[in-house]
């Protein structure tokens, strides 16, 4: 059995070039140095001279920040294919980008990749659901049952149905939505962090986020001094 092999990549440049006219770059990279061939090429350069002050560039360049950005949204779920549909570019150069198998690439998708923000996740994306929980315990050590929360989101069965630790981004919104209205209708101290996704651990003093007042567990100062309004500990 004789096996044939077929040569693989670009054929040679003067195979390319040979059904070409005079005053066709590809003609003067095959080594034809005529006139018309020439002002071919001064005419490309020119070109690409202008687009690069502009901007408009479209070399290679290396694929190391790309491939820092793709690592980084990875980290805040965003995957290849998010990626892939918000940049239109193919999904396995993403992921070739990402493992280090791609070391180039063209200066327009680099920039469409450095783009890609976080907020641009599908809403079926996975993240994190620590935040969410965080908050769910600040509206309900502020009075707010969990059952209460759960008919607001549109539960019936009073159960919130968000996982521990991961959260489709659809689900998160819908919460955020209510948190902020919440937030809104309510002058309780403890809801007047304005980041929705802090992950602080405590308000201060570095302890869990509890209900000290109602488990009778004293205020350090720092909590004291900001939450003494809410629980009536101005004079304790």
């Amino acid at each position: 059995m004789t096996t044939i092999f077929v040569p693989r990549g670009l054929r040679p440049v003067n195979e390319l070039a040979a059904d070409r006219p005079h005053g066709d770059r590809l003609r003067y990279l095959a080594g034809c140095k005529c006139v018309d061939c020439r002002q071919a090429n001064n005419v490309y350069e020119c070109h690409r001279r202008k687009a690069r002050k502009n901007g408009d560039w479209n070399g290679f360049v290396s694929a190391g920040r790309a491939r820092a950005h793709i690592q980084k949204l990875a980290k805040l779920y965003l995957g290849h294919k998010a990626i892939s549909a918000v940049t239109d570019i193919p999904e396995t150069t993403i992921r070739n980008i990402r493992l280090g198998r791609q070391v180039h690439l063209r200066a327009k998708s680099e920039r469409r990749i450095l783009d890609v923000t976080p907020d641009m996740r599908s809403d079926g994306a996975l993240v994190s659901a620590k935040p969410i929980w965080r908050c769910v315990s600040r509206l309900v050590s502020a009075g707010y049952t969990k059952r209460r929360l759960a008919n607001l989101l549109g539960y019936k069965s009073g159960e919130i149905k968000f996982g521990k630790q991961f959260i489709t981004v659809r689900r998160a919104e819908r919460f955020r939505k209510l948190h902020v209205r919440l937030t809104a209708e309510s002058r309780v101290a403890w809801l007047d962090e304005t980041d929705f996704a802090a992950m602080l651990d405590c308000l201060d003093c570095g302890k869990p986020f509890k209900s000290p007042h109602r488990r009778k567990i004293r205020h350090c100062k720092p909590c004291r001094e900001r939450l003494g309004r809410a629980v009536g500990l101005e004079n304790e």
